[in-house]
């Protein structure tokens, strides 16, 4: 096969491609399109930024994908080859740690990553260390969603606490389907744990009162 024969089977075998529901955990950014289009006008499209396909969707490139529809150049693609958990680890690492997302943009790909992977608990990471292993080895723990999102480990532990409670309430659950809603979602979780607190601190203030009293009436 010659280069011209492989360009070709790199080549599009449908005019309009779908994208695949884990390059949607990332942000669109039209400007970006805009930039790349540009670049493609004048440069076509790069060799070496083939738009990698599975499962007969667009994994990773949508913004090339686009990019080569507005100026015209011939996009080139590629199959991804693995699992569906080495095309997350994919898109992860050729996007979230490499481009500059906003820790919102993070928070989103991390609750889409995180209800795809799981998020290993403590326990089970001890029970690695012990003759009791389990087979949850492929399951990541907050650390390493961290390090593979490039955020600290505690930026993490709150995005669970918060992606827990949103998961735990339906309405909630399905509005946090995009990244706006999903901040929407945040927000009401964080007003009702609030609410909550302020409400155990009445309580608590109300029973304190109510005990120095009683001392008060029995001196």
């Amino acid at each position: 096969m010659d280069d011209n024969e492989w360009l070709a089977s790199m080549s599009p075998t449908k005019p309009d491609w779908e994208y695949h529901e884990i390059c949607l955990w990332l942000p669109h950014k039209p400007e970006t399109v805009e930039d790349i289009a540009n670049d493609m006008v004048a440069n076509g499209f790069r060799l070496d930024r083939a738009i990698a396909t599975y499962e007969g969707s667009i994994l990773d490139g949508r913004h090339r994908y686009e990019a080569a529809l507005k100026s015209g150049a011939e996009p080139i693609f590629v199959e991804f080859q693995g699992s569906v958990v080495d095309a997350i680890a994919y898109v992860t690492s050729e996007n979230v740690a490499r481009r500059h997302l906003s820790n919102r943009e993070k928070e989103y790909f991390y609750a889409q990553r995180a209800g795809a992977l799981g998020v290993r608990k403590r326990e089970d990471s001890l029970k690695q260390n012990s003759s009791d292993v389990q087979n949850c080895t492929t399951v990541p723990s907050q650390q390493e969603h961290a390090e593979s999102i490039g955020v600290h480990t505690q930026t993490v532990k709150n995005w669970e606490k918060d992606r827990k409670e949103i998961i735990s309430d339906p309405e909630l659950e399905e509005k946090a389907k995009t990244p706006a809603g999903y901040q929407e979602a945040k927000k009401e979780v964080q007003k009702r744990r609030k609410a909550t607190k302020e409400e155990a601190n009445r309580i608590a203030k109300l029973k304190s009162l109510g005990e120095r009293s009683a001392a008060e009436s029995s001196n």
